[in-house]
Order: structure tokens, then sequence, then C-alpha cells
């Protein structure tokens, strides 16, 4: 599976989602399609658990390395 787009822009993105899973699909390979579904699911839910905004608010408040 192809990492070409952040996890966070992957969240946003529908049709790279789509992407991600029809390319898998496409390849017929068990393991890659189980890698595909996993990620867009994974990132689709710290999204809307709003992890990413969270990340992005400590990396800007100085903490970088993820401690508050």
């Amino acid at each position: 599976m192809k990492n070409d787009i952040s996890d966070e822009a992957l969240a946003s993105d529908m049709d790279a989602q789509l992407k991600i899973i029809r390319d898998a699909y496409a390849s017929r390979n068990q393991d890659e399609i189980e890698q595909a579904l996993n990620r867009v699911s994974r990132v689709r839910r710290m999204k809307a658990k709003g992890l990413y905004d969270l990340y992005r608010d400590l990396s800007q408040d100085g903490h970088s390395d993820g401690q508050v």
C-alpha cells in the first residue's frame, strides 16, 4: 500500500480514502486490503475523536513531543 498522503490529510479526504481502498481491492492481496481498511478506519476514528486537532494544538504550543 502506498503511503503518499499523511494520516491527518487522509482523515479529511474521502476521495483519497476511497482510492486507497479501491487500489487495495484491485491488488487482490488480502494483506493489502486489510491494511487499507484498517488505516482508513483508524484515521477516520482519530478525526472523529478530535485527536488530530489536539496533536496540532499541542505542537503549536511548543509541545512537539506530545508531552503536556
